[in-house]
């Protein structure tokens, strides 16, 4: 299971509590960056505000990765927080999509979205006036 998703010290996603026995450890509120891409609950309006060309995912993300894409988006304007009940039960087998796409390519796509996600936050720091733009 999940509970979400973790930003570790070296900026990679992480899932909460993924392989772990449910004990009743993630009952408590805590701060999740993100939620797993299995099942996330988003409100309609927050979805609206974040899409991109009229999209909430990034299509050149094609099955992997564009549930982080839009996580870093949300992120960007909102703070998440998680249900605290099991919603679902999620059976991983050799099958999955998820097993079957390399590591290269997972480590690939999830790079390629925190560089469009540390560029978006540039462009914003700079139009708030944060940070100086280049002349």
């Amino acid at each position: 299971f999940s509970t979400g998703h973790l930003l570790t010290k070296n900026r990679k996603s992480a899932n909460r509590g993924y392989k772990r026995e449910d004990t009743g450890k993630y009952d408590q509120i805590d701060y999740i960056f993100g939620p797993n891409g299995a099942c996330p609950l988003y409100r309609r309006l927050l979805l609206e505000d974040v899409q991109m060309d009229g999209q909430y995912f990034d299509k050149s993300f094609f099955l992997y990765g564009e549930d982080y894409d839009l996580v870093l988006k949300v992120t960007e304007k909102y703070d998440l927080d998680r249900v605290h009940q099991v919603l679902y039960r999620y059976r991983r087998h050799p099958g999955n999509t998820d097993a079957k796409r390399s590591e290269r390519m997972k480590l690939w796509n999830k790079t390629v979205a925190r560089q469009r996600a540390l560029k978006r936050r540039r462009e914003l720091n700079q139009r708030l006036g944060k940070i100086p733009t280049k002349s």
